[in-house]
């Protein structure tokens, strides 16, 4: 399960307004793509090893000008592709 570092919340004139009328909390979203430095933060992994994935093709990453973006629905499943069964 991953966990975001720094929540993504709606607009903030929509939380000031929920809150105003007692609605639960900010909505919570997750963010369609991350950063390199961010996709570390929340996998636990270090920039070479998914540099070394993105490299073999086992990751795509989107290129917006200068930034290296990975979508975060294929880093969790490509995370979850890693995992391993426990041998009893």
């Amino acid at each position: 399960m991953f966990v975001l570092v720094r929540p993504y919340t709606m607009l903030s004139a929509i939380a000031l307004r929920d809150q105003a009328i007692g609605a639960p909390g900010p909505i919570q979203m997750l963010p369609i793509t991350v950063t390199v430095n961010d996709a570390c933060k929340v996998s636990g992994l270090g920039r070479t090893k998914l540099y070394e994935a993105i490299k073999k093709n086992e990751l795509a990453v989107c290129k917006v000008g200068t930034r290296t973006l990975i979508k975060y629905d294929q880093l969790k499943t490509w995370l979850d592709s890693k995992t391993v069964a426990k041998v009893a």
